[in-house]
């Protein structure tokens, strides 16, 4: 719930209430605009799978509204399953907004040596395009956001926690694409998060072989992070494309 809070607190709109022209709109009822507002949230990673939403009061209070309307429109958010409430804990975020790959195509992939290449030519086309428009887009708070899981995945390799390192890896990305503002691009990461994961895990443990390749692509990563936060998309992405290429490489020579 904490996070959900905070999500509100840092929208897009400068003011805490409604959208004026969205007030102005006489076909729309308030629940209908919430709705709208609720969804979008959802979309763009605000409210995140599974987690707490704030209280009937709290909504009402921070989107200056009436209880009754934000009952309706969770009502509606209900319907579409988007919403799930549970008896005596309150109402969450579906945990199924984004459905993975199922189980058994998920284990042919990430068992297959081809398939990890081929995720690896995924990986290249999709991080560069998320960095470009991370570097773009993206605002003081994504940056320091970005900038904290980059710290997490430093302090986990120091500590030698492959699996954790992995993790945050996993959720730097994450926190790239939020930034990138691309709901299609968050919803595709998203599917492929246990994927990746896996990837990724699979990745460090080859590259444990030779500490020196994994300095490298330390930088790499640090040239990336560098350029989305200095707002520099070309050099973003430029700099995602070489990471992923040098990764391919090492990989390729080391299979």
């Amino acid at each position: 719930m904490i996070l959900v809070s905070v999500a509100l607190e840092n929208g897009k709109t400068n003011s805490n209430k409604l959208p004026h022209d969205k007030k102005m709109d006489m076909n729309l009822k308030v629940s209908d605009i919430l709705e709208q507002e609720f969804e979008q949230y959802i979309l763009d990673g605000r409210f995140l799978a599974g987690e707490k939403i704030p209280s009937e009061r709290e909504l009402a209070k921070y989107f200056d509204v009436s209880r009754a309307s934000i009952r309706e429109a969770i009502q509606k958010l209900e319907t579409k399953k988007l919403l799930i409430k549970k008896q005596g804990e309150g109402t969450f975020i579906s945990d199924k907004l984004w459905s993975p790959l199922n189980e058994p195509l998920f284990e042919l992939l990430s068992s297959n040596p081809t398939s990890q290449m081929d995720l690896l030519e995924s990986r290249y086309a999709l991080e560069g395009m998320m960095s470009y428009y991370a570097a773009e887009r993206g605002n003081d708070l994504d940056f320091e956001i970005i900038k904290n899981n980059y710290k997490e995945i430093c302090d986990f390799q120091n500590k030698g926690n492959i699996e954790d390192e992995s993790r945050a890896v996993m959720q730097y990305l994450i926190s790239v694409t939020k930034a990138a503002k691309n709901v299609v691009l968050l919803q595709i990461i998203n599917s492929l998060r246990p994927l990746l994961e896996k990837n990724i895990l699979k990745n460090f443990e080859m590259l444990e072989q030779d500490f020196s390749l994994k300095l490298t692509v330390n930088y790499h990563r640090e040239m990336v992070l560098n350029a989305i936060c200095s707002r520099k998309p070309n050099e973003a992405r430029d700099a995602a494309h070489a990471h992923l290429s040098f990764i391919k490489k090492i990989l390729t020579n080391l299979v």
